[in-house]
């Protein structure tokens, strides 16, 4: 993964962290990866991360997901079978 993050989507304390990334064959031809986190107080009330998701907020992240392989999707060139 790079070392900046190219997009950060959130709701509410979910957050999805998009990279770019080149392929080890073709350094001009990016590819994306993607990194779902949680953000949530301990009992002592310090901040912490975690990707272990609820119900609820899978459906939230897949909704974050789904904006972001639309975005990045686009900036791809992609074999046609997976157009």
């Amino acid at each position: 993964m790079s070392n900046q993050p190219v997009c950060t989507l959130r709701d509410g304390r979910i957050k999805v962290v998009v990279w770019q990334n080149n392929s080890n064959g073709d350094k001009k031809k990016p590819f994306y990866s993607a990194t779902v986190i949680k953000s949530y107080q301990n009992e002592q009330g310090e901040w912490q991360e975690t990707n272990s998701l609820t119900g609820n907020e899978m459906v939230r992240a897949s909704a974050l997901l789904d904006r972001a392989y639309n975005r990045y999707h686009q900036s791809v060139d992609l074999p046609k079978d997976m157009q």
